[in-house]
């Protein structure tokens, strides 16, 4: 059993197969994302436009950063000074990957590995006590979320991104953000006081706060391309909201569309969109009460 989460500008593809992480070319062979020598296993995460994957391998009870070469041997990337344990979470496609290294239990310092394998802490103010990197564009962007200022406490949290000059752009409290496009543009949600209520948010490169999806009372956005078209979903207030949810296309202009599967009242939900405005995601059906059935399903424009 198999499933594709990943896909490279070329057709190469990268996901699990068999419990194990894979790459499959496009003409179809198929390349085992290997651990560490003497790892007992891997973790892929992330795929480039250009091919190239990243994730973590265990290897005596510690995770390690790895990137995996064309013949999927992993290679290593160093933690930083300090920390014993690091994960690889996203990667560009010059090469450069993001990801956080730490020592001690959600204490995630965010870090960049130049293509030559060069760990380069992200935070160098230690402005941040913890973050998790969520992404890294083609211009050396990092996104990252859940970033407490130091000093702060979990509540205080918000989302952040550091340019490849060192510009940092704290994107304001309770930000909770899944994308970044390549012109810096960043979607997500911006939760209430309360971390209860929540609406789709875009952020511009310098910050600037935009909601996108006010017109309904829960709504997320999960991916952005280039054009700045963004792609998400209605929510509920809680896990046991029966809160119908359906997936969303918020414009660039500010308009948006309701992505329907089916009249007869189904569950979906939006994963990406590409620069031409393909949106993949999934369709949610209950043939039988506490059994639920999901579908790929792909829009077009």
């Amino acid at each position: 059993m198999g499933y594709v989460e990943a896909v490279s500008d070329d057709g190469t593809a990268a996901g699990w197969s068999g419990g194990h992480p894979v790459r499959w070319a496009p003409d179809g062979t198929v390349t085992q994302l290997r651990p560490l020598p003497g790892g007992t296993n891997a973790d892929f995460r992330k795929m480039s436009r250009t091919g190239i994957a990243v994730g973590e391998s265990e290897l005596g009870g510690t995770y390690h950063a790895v990137k995996w070469r064309p013949d999927g041997q992993a290679v290593q990337l160093a933690p930083l000074k300090g920390d014993t344990a690091a994960l690889a979470l996203a990667v560009n496609s010059s090469g450069t990957v993001a990801g956080v290294s730490y020592s001690v239990d959600n204490v995630y310092h965010p870090v960049k590995w130049n293509p030559d394998g060069t760990p380069v802490p992200l935070d160098a103010a230690s402005a941040y006590s913890t973050a998790w990197v969520v992404q890294i564009n083609d211009a050396g962007t990092v996104l990252a979320r859940d970033a407490v200022p130091t000093g702060g406490t979990i509540a205080q949290f918000r989302s952040v991104t550091w340019g490849a000059n060192g510009t940092v752009t704290d994107l304001g409290p309770h930000s909770d953000a899944n994308a970044i496009n390549a012109s810096g543009t960043v979607v997500g949600r911006q939760l209430g006081a309360d971390n209860i209520d929540y609406t789709a948010m875009s952020w511009s490169p310098d910050g600037t706060a935009t909601a996108i999806g006010s017109a309904y009372e829960y709504t997320t956005a999960v991916a952005v391309n280039d054009a700045g078209v963004s792609v998400g979903h209605t929510g509920a207030k809680n896990s046991m909201d029966t809160l119908q949810r359906f997936a969303l296309r918020y414009e660039a202009d500010g308009s948006l569309t309701e992505l329907n599967v089916t009249p007869d009242g189904s569950n979906s939900y939006t994963t990406s969109i590409n620069n031409a405005g393909v949106t993949v995601g999934v369709r949610i059906t209950y043939p039988k009460p506490e059994s639920a059935t999901r579908t790929a399903v792909i829009w077009r424009p």
